[in-house]
């Protein structure tokens, strides 16, 4: 059985010898207890990924080096975000990890007016979708944004996206997922509410201002309705991944 090569995400990576970041250092030293000589994976969205060496390990860091290119990230990547609002820390940090997996390149943590967690964050999830990069192979690491208001993201949106809302039970006012006709072909993001669901002023809101989809028949928890959307937009556009 071939032995498992470590991955992890270097923002130096440069040609011949480099230092290795804190976080990745302490990760293949102190958590998988590699020693000068063992190889790993490192990668960026720049320089692509590497096989790479640890050439030394002192006290003032891990000096590590490049070998053998592996693959290098190609064109543009396509923009996907997942704007979901507030939940629980557990399942934040799973809609980051299944996000990630999936192909966002965005998360957008949003408050509304059923908000139930706490204000997430921002730099522990941007670890996590670190990690979840260097376990499904991505060459690229989504961002996390900070927080801000559901009403405020629907009046001011970031630009360029195409907003996808998944409303549940809205009375024949939204088409399934698998049939609507927003254009998939640029960038989108998908608006996901949270576990008490939108306001009726909020779902007016984004009746009026996005193309609003319906999931399922039956109510979905928000980490299930973001795999479900991403799902979906992944099925549609397979050749372009």
């Amino acid at each position: 059985m071939a032995r498992h090569v470590p991955r992890v995400y270097s923002e130096t990576l440069c040609s011949g010898e480099f230092e290795l970041t804190r976080a990745c250092a302490h990760h293949l030293v102190s958590v998988l207890r590699m020693m000068q000589g063992r190889e790993f994976i490192a990668f960026n969205e720049i320089d692509g990924e590497w096989m790479c060496s640890i050439e030394s390990v002192t006290k003032l860091g891990v000096i590590a080096k490049r070998h053998t290119f592996i693959r290098k990230l190609e064109g543009s990547v396509r923009r996907l975000a997942v704007a979901s609002c507030i939940v629980k820390p557990d399942v934040m940090r799973m809609i980051v990890v299944k996000g990630t997996e999936l192909g966002a390149t965005d998360f957008f943590p949003l408050v509304s007016t059923y908000t139930s967690g706490n204000t997430p964050n921002v730099e522990k999830l941007s670890a996590i979708a670190v990690g979840a990069s260097e376990q499904s192979e991505r060459l690229d690491i989504p961002k996390v944004h900070e927080p801000q208001s559901l009403v405020e993201f629907i009046e001011k949106p970031p630009e360029g996206f195409t907003l996808i809302s998944a409303i549940e039970r809205t009375s024949g006012s939204a088409n399934a997922i698998s049939v609507m006709d927003a254009d998939l072909s640029g960038d989108c993001c998908f608006i996901v509410g949270p576990e008490g669901g939108f306001s009726e002023v909020e779902k007016a809101l984004l009746l009026s201002k996005t193309t609003a989809v319906t999931l399922s028949n039956n109510i979905l928890r928000s980490e299930t309705a973001i795999v479900a959307c991403l799902a979906v937009f992944n099925a549609k556009n397979v050749a372009t991944f």
